[in-house]
């Protein structure tokens, strides 16, 4: 699916919007979104509650715990880590387009609980949105609404000593997609 894109360099010439398979670009500026999740390095705490901004903390465990560590951040200044904990965020999504969730994780712990990474398919009403016939890929699963990266801390595979991973799940919405629940669940 999304192997097939293609990729232009600085050689690619003009064509005309006559000429069948071309398509107008659009530059880059303000009113185009590369990344529909607000606050995605957790940076952002300006209400001081200890919780990143913009994200909804869905958490019933009292033991809990989520550390804004001003070091060792992939990108930015800080990193977040988090045991127990439920967040998510909802975003706006529109449909038949490919997706790219993409972030990294580290794993200081070994025998710490499974984390998935997950983004459900909802419409106008907030209604799961069955994901059948859909493509995907990367490091993720499908299950009926969502795709779901889950990862495990034991796992060699995933995680390598005390460096940061990369994982990233390109999906397709279906014809009735409005919305994504994008949730990060340590609490399994």
């Amino acid at each position: 699916a999304y192997e097939d894109r293609i990729y232009l360099t600085n050689e690619a010439s003009e064509c005309s919007e006559d000429d069948t398979g071309c398509t107008q670009l659009n530059e880059f500026d303000d009113d185009i979104v590369l990344n529909h999740i607000q606050n995605p390095s957790f940076e952002d705490d300006e209400d001081d509650d200890t919780f990143p901004d913009d994200w909804i903390n869905a958490t019933t465990d009292t033991t809990s715990t989520q550390t804004m560590t001003e070091a060792d951040a992939v990108y930015g200044s800080f990193s977040f880590s988090t045991d127990a904990s439920i967040f998510e965020q909802y975003i706006s999504l529109s449909p038949n387009n490919f997706y790219t969730l993409s972030f990294y994780a580290r794993a200081d712990d070994t025998t710490a609980s499974t984390t998935t990474v997950s983004v459900s398919l909802l419409d106008d009403a907030g209604t799961a949105v069955f994901v059948a016939g859909t493509s995907y890929g990367g490091d993720c699963t499908q299950s009926t609404s969502s795709y779901v990266v889950t990862l495990t801390p034991s796992s060699t595979t995933q995680f390598t000593s005390d460096e940061w991973s990369q994982f990233d799940c390109t999906f397709t919405t279906p014809e009735d997609v409005a919305q994504g629940l994008v949730k990060i669940n340590s609490d399994m």
